[in-house]
């Protein structure tokens, strides 16, 4: 009995996988790429995916026969909660339900991160070709999609100009309000990535506490004296280093080296940033997850103001409360939120 499986991709997947996509190039123009990619620069397109969305692979028997990977819709932040889907088989393992299993598991993970709108870019010919037929927007139309664009002979492979068609698939509610978009669980292995401050630590933690909190609450608080005078990283790396046991609330995120950190005490939230740099990959949705489920962290306090803040907690399933309080020092408020 054949053993089906899906599962995530690895860059160490990339011999085969290009294999498969190989002969697309090569035979078809259902990729408009003429020549066949190299194996480092597959591996690098693999890396960029999975910096951000799912990327899987179906395998038959322990051999891989297709993957199938998220991408942006279009590069800019309004678009967030789009993205677009790809899927390529092996050309002998066409038409047999592999096609249909991976995509609806992809479609699964997107609708975990908060993806919306799922689109197809799909090569579609004036008259079917032995380069090009309509099967891959049948597919499409199989699984709930439907055509909302084309665009005439826009492409030119082999001699011949082919249209290209737009298919779009709703899988989820547009509210006012919508949560903020994470990347799925599986980008990143972040249980071996989180781990208890040490003293080797204390400068980088000043770095991005220090950083983080100007570039965030500048706008919030107007005063350069704070922001640029008491606020320096030398005395805040100096304090963790004379002081160690504040280093014991303190967790950070270290994948080769500190890109955020985590201080939760008695279940609250003290701190959770992660350096600008490094932000929108996934990272403080780690650290938040890892509060949650190993700390048992229930409540934090954030500023009032703090739009981004505020909706980043929300996704992860903390509400408002009617609590609020000046921050100390400041005309600012602050205002509890709950799990």
């Amino acid at each position: 009995m054949e053993t089906v499986t899906i599962r995530d991709a690895d860059v160490k997947d990339a011999e085969r996988m290009l294999e498969i996509y190989a002969y697309y190039v090569k035979n078809t123009a259902i990729t408009f790429e003429y020549e066949v990619p190299t194996l480092d620069e597959f591996q690098k397109r693999i890396e960029n995916t999975l910096t951000r969305y799912p990327y899987l692979v179906i395998e038959k028997d322990g051999v891989i026969q297709g993957y199938a990977y998220a991408g942006p819709f279009i590069g800019r932040a309004a678009y967030d909660w789009s993205c677009e889907m790809t899927i390529y088989l092996d050309h002998t393992s066409q038409k047999c339900g592999l096609g249909r299993k991976i995509y609806e598991a992809l479609e699964d993970k997107l609708r975990e991160m908060g993806i919306l709108n799922l689109y197809a870019c799909i090569g579609y010919p004036e008259h079917e070709d032995e380069y090009l037929n309509k099967n891959s927007a049948d597919f499409h139309a199989h699984l709930g999609f439907r055509q909302v664009g084309e665009f005439h002979k826009c492409g030119y492979k082999f001699g011949r100009w082919y249209h290209m068609i737009w298919m779009e698939k709703v899988i989820g509610e547009h509210c006012a309000e919508p949560r903020l978009v994470m990347p799925g669980k599986t980008v990143l292995d972040d249980r071996n990535c989180i781990r208890k401050a040490a003293v080797r630590d204390a400068s980088r933690l000043a770095e991005i506490l220090v950083f983080t909190k100007r570039m965030n609450y500048r706008s919030i608080f107007h005063n350069d004296k704070v922001s640029f005078g008491e606020i320096q990283v030398f005395p805040l790396a100096q304090e963790y280093i004379e002081r160690k046991e504040k280093l014991e609330s303190i967790w950070v995120y270290d994948d080769e080296f500190v890109k955020g950190m985590l201080h939760v005490e008695d279940g609250w939230i003290h701190e959770l940033y992660v350096d600008s740099f490094f932000q929108n990959k996934g990272i403080g949705g780690r650290l938040i997850d890892f509060a949650i489920e190993s700390l048992h962290a229930r409540n934090l306090m954030v500023l009032e103001k703090n739009d981004a803040a505020i909706r980043f907690y929300r996704a992860h399933g903390f509400s408002m409360t009617e609590e609020r309080r000046l921050e100390e020092g400041t005309e600012e408020f602050v205002i509890k939120m709950e799990r």
